[in-house]
């Protein structure tokens, strides 16, 4: 039976052996473990960060624990951007906690609200989009996300750190709904 023999609403047994070359597609179009390893974690803590919360992500047709829904347009969540802030250092955990404090202060010193953005994970990268208008704020490669720290007083706040020696490193603040 091929996969041209097959109607939609209908499944077809996988063996095992499908299941790897599957997964070794996924491996070799992505860049190898170190990019799935990344998106993994990445995942891991948008899910613990958003654990307590009512969102829900874009797509809730696609298996959570299939790394290929990350392929495509891969998985979007609602969040808020905190702020952006330059660090010295491509990773650190008490340098992500004094930013994300120092990102937040800002806001409320300046009585705004936070920009309200969409989260969305792919294999090529995060993306953060405006709700209101749609438009990439920024895309950021996977390979290029240096370090993922969870707010230690905010379950939904965490922060990563984007950039390279060359071009300097960003802490980008985000508290998930």
């Amino acid at each position: 039976m091929s996969s041209s023999d097959i109607k939609v609403g209908e499944t077809k047994p996988v063996s095992d052996k499908e299941v790897i070359h599957t997964k070794n597609v996924i491996l070799k179009e992505s860049g190898g473990w170190d990019t799935l390893g990344r998106l993994s974690t990445l995942k891991r803590n948008l899910k613990t960060l958003s654990a307590h919360t009512s969102r829900k992500p874009v797509d809730e047709n696609k298996d959570k624990n299939e790394p290929s829904r990350f392929l495509g347009e891969g998985v979007s969540y609602k969040a808020k951007l905190i702020g952006i802030l330059e660090v010295s250092d491509p990773r650190g955990d008490r340098m992500c906690q004094e930013a994300l404090a120092d990102l937040k202060m800002a806001i409320r010193a300046a009585g705004e609200h936070k920009q309200r953005i969409t989260i969305n994970i792919a294999i090529d990268g995060l993306r953060l989009r405006d709700d209101k208008t749609g438009d990439c704020l920024y895309h950021h490669p996977v390979h290029k996300i240096s370090f993922i720290a969870q707010d230690m007083s905010d379950s939904r706040a965490f922060g990563y750190i984007f950039g390279s020696p060359d071009t300097g490193h960003r802490f980008f603040g985000i508290k998930t709904d």
